[in-house]
């Protein structure tokens, strides 16, 4: 029977990367037996983009669930079962499937730190169970890559702030979701419902996380890797991207400029100290306590020990943003074409 191999994230741990190198070899895959399917033959998704070489909109369709979305699904997995004898595997990878909730497209309310943690972690799970409807009758096996979890704290909520309209502070952001750094409940709550194999992403990169993938799921040599696509700003980057959030709406388009230009090298290096360490910790012991208490319960996984030091804690004073929302104003005026033919191109701001 065909297998299905659902990675499912999680965010920041190359699998921007891993999705490029399947997308941009699917032709070769198919002869060999490995299937990925262009989400856009099923879901209103442009091919055009790179989101395209996820399968995002399965994810969402997932969460939605509306008629439109079920008929969508039911079109999708109808498909598979059809050209499933063509294949020894079908592989479909969406970090979204790790941290979505029922609903949870539509209720932009549940970020809201009145939405307890316990209503969180059952809307999760009925989420995991909707996937589980949809993929009923499937031979499924759940894939999870695991970072150490405060480099995935930190990581992730730079993502946030440039990849999205929200603008917590650093405790905020860990406040309000717990149930992503809770290891133990993401690999447990798959459990009831698939096999999981849960990886250290810190590991697996090590011989090379595409690489690593074909190898361990029996996917044949590894088609070339391209190179990491999704570089993150540094920490003071954020700090600038959160404050010129707060109290506004930013457009998206205004978002990812702001996002373009922290990524810009020189930009990076002289305004935002990228290559001098810090971090979102306060202090080391804070970050050992998170570490402690979503790591234990995780032994299966060999995660890297923590260096006995911690870099010291970003900061972002009123003088250095006034400075910072200058030198943005004149790149932007100065790139203004090239700008332009980014956003014409549809690139995102870390494409090159």
């Amino acid at each position: 029977m065909t297998k299905i191999l659902l990675h499912a994230g999680t965010h920041k741990t190359g699998t921007t990367t891993l999705q490029a190198a399947l997308a941009g070899h699917r032709d070769a895959l198919a002869e060999r037996g490995v299937y990925y399917p262009r989400i856009s033959d099923f879901f209103p998704v442009d091919p055009a983009v790179q989101a395209a070489n996820a399968h995002f909109a399965l994810a969402a369709a997932i969460a939605e669930y509306g008629a439109e979305d079920r008929a969508r699904l039911a079109a999708f997995t109808g498909h598979l079962r059809t050209v499933s004898p063509d294949f020894s595997h079908v592989v479909l990878s969406a970090e979204s499937l790790y941290r979505y909730t029922l609903d949870c497209e539509s209720k932009p309310g549940l970020e809201d730190p009145e939405v307890s943690d316990a209503d969180r972690r059952r809307m999760r799970a009925g989420y995991v169970a909707r996937l589980a409807e949809v993929f009923a009758g499937f031979d499924v096996e759940v894939i999870l890559y695991f970072r150490r979890v405060d480099r995935f704290a930190e990581s992730f909520y730079s993502e946030v702030i440039v990849s999205t309209r929200a603008a917590p502070r650093f405790a905020e952001f860990l406040a309000v979701r717990p149930a992503l750094f809770d290891y133990r409940f993401q690999i447990d709550l798959f459990s009831r419902h698939f096999p999981v194999r849960a990886c250290g992403f810190e590991q697996k990169a090590r011989g090379g996380l595409v690489e690593s993938f074909f190898r361990d799921n029996g996917l044949g040599p590894a088609c070339p890797a391209p190179p990491a696509l999704r570089a993150s700003i540094p920490p003071q980057a954020a700090l600038w991207m959160r404050r010129a959030k707060r109290g506004r709406r930013m457009s998206i388009r205004e978002r990812r400029r702001r996002w373009l230009f922290a990524l810009q090298p020189q930009i990076a290096r002289k305004l935002f100290g990228a290559g001098t360490p810090s971090s979102f910790w306060p202090d080391l012991a804070a970050r050992d306590a998170f570490i402690a208490r979503y790591q234990h319960a995780v032994p299966e996984i060999d995660f890297p020990v923590p260096d006995p030091d911690i870099a010291p804690a970003c900061t972002w004073t009123g003088a250095m943003h006034q400075r910072a929302e200058r030198r943005f104003l004149n790149w932007q005026e100065r790139q203004a074409d090239w700008i332009a033919a980014r956003e014409e191109a549809r690139k995102q701001p870390f494409m090159p």
